[in-house]
């Protein structure tokens, strides 16, 4: 199990992060939806998924160590978890920011990254 010191950072380096906006994110077995935000609040590096039609608002916090690799050819992002992962992980309402650390902290939890 990874440490949560580790979870919000990207593990070969810095990304241009908002050029990640739009891109396929692909988890381990499959496509899981689309890059819809990008933040480096605090600091701290996290994409958020539209894992379902863009009206239903099924929006996900993925924290930067679960990219595994970035595609820019493909303009794929490839994490670290199952589809399941991702579509159970807590949502992300509109009215949490990025960087709440009691959002932050659930969903770290929830990749078994604390």
């Amino acid at each position: 199990m990874r440490q949560t010191s580790g979870a919000w950072t990207f593990r070969d380096g810095p990304h241009d992060i908002e050029g990640l906006v739009s891109w396929t994110v692909e988890a381990r077995d499959g496509e899981v939806g689309k890059v819809d935000d990008a933040s480096l609040d605090a600091g701290e590096g996290a994409i958020v998924v539209a894992t379902g039609p863009v009206l239903l608002g099924h929006m996900v916090l993925l924290p930067a160590g679960l990219v595994e690799r970035v595609d820019p050819e493909h303009r794929r992002v490839h994490v670290g978890a199952t589809r399941e992962q991702i579509e159970s992980s807590p949502r992300r309402r509109t009215s949490v920011r990025l960087d709440d650390e009691d959002f932050r902290a659930r969903v770290a939890a929830h990749y078994g990254l604390s």
